[in-house]
């Protein structure tokens, strides 16, 4: 079974709109770091969890391929500005999740979703 424990190690003012803190998801292969980005506004917010797409990217859209956008620090930024707070990680292997990757001959799909015991 897979254990999943967030954690939160600090929070930062990114300015009025917004704050960040880094969080921390311990699984069975290591941990995965992000960042949770929360809209200050003064009203319950919906939550995005930002999935980055193909190839070695971390959590602010950036590869180290050579493609430096930030284009998901901004998305989050900008959909805080929109009341929506957000969730964006690391992937395995890369950035500060670079110790949870395994092999990819012992990547099973049961290793990256929990488990409901009922």
């Amino acid at each position: 079974m897979n254990v999943f424990v967030f954690g939160l190690f600090s929070q930062t003012s990114i300015d009025s709109v917004s704050s960040e803190s880094e969080m921390l998801l311990k699984t069975s292969t290591g941990e995965i770091s992000g960042t949770l980005t929360i809209s200050n506004n003064d009203k319950p917010s919906p939550i995005v969890l930002i999935i980055g797409g193909s190839g070695p990217t971390d959590r602010d859209g950036n590869s180290p391929l050579g493609l430096q956008t930030n284009a998901y620090k901004v998305l989050s930024e900008s959909l805080a500005e929109n009341g929506i707070s957000s969730l964006r990680f690391d992937k395995h292997g890369i950035g500060k999740s670079k110790p949870a990757m395994t092999s990819e001959s012992e990547l099973r799909f049961e290793t990256y979703f929990i488990r409901t015991i009922k």
